[in-house]
């Protein structure tokens, strides 16, 4: 505590910026007040956000699972929706949406700003149209909000029964 006074008295004399103690925990505490909620994930061919800002898929028929004839693959394009809500931040976030493997490791990451009104809740759909998946199995989608992980959602990749197509 002695050398934190010495030192800042020391920057003083010196003419230079002074970063108080408690301007640090404010901006530490400022960032822990971000809270995030992902309301609905959804996955589908062609999504929508209602007059409520809630995804809905067209048709109410919702992506599950994903047949491909063989792998490596590249799924036929799709689309997700995120509705993501906060009682504390409004305004632009930072969304990033990755496709990672059971071990963690990124396929596919796409980032973009998210414009979260008053009410705290708005819908982000994203079109997913060169996602290649090297090997059937269980992969997820990651959603994160200024860098804090609030979603993960798995996403189920297998091969056709019959025959594959000869390249």
């Amino acid at each position: 505590m002695r050398r934190c006074l010495i030192a800042a008295l020391m920057l003083l004399v010196a003419g230079l910026p002074v970063r108080a103690q408690d301007e640090e925990e404010t901006e530490t505490e400022e960032k822990i007040k971000h809270h995030f909620k992902v309301n609905k994930h959804l996955f589908a061919t062609s999504v929508y956000a209602d007059a409520k800002g809630m995804c809905k898929a067209m048709g109410d028929r919702q992506l599950k699972a994903w047949y491909v004839l063989g792998f490596p693959a590249e799924i036929p394009p799709f689309e997700s929706c995120t509705t993501i809500s906060s009682k504390t931040t409004h305004g632009d976030v930072d969304i990033e949406l990755t496709v990672e493997d059971k071990n963690g490791r990124s396929i596919l990451r796409i980032d973009g700003v998210l414009e979260l009104p008053e009410d705290g809740k708005a819908s982000q759909a994203v079109d997913w149209d060169h996602l290649k998946i090297p090997a059937p199995g269980k992969y997820f989608m990651v959603v994160e909000i200024e860098g804090q992980k609030v979603g993960r959602f798995p996403m189920i990749f297998k091969q056709k029964k019959g025959r594959r197509k000869r390249k």
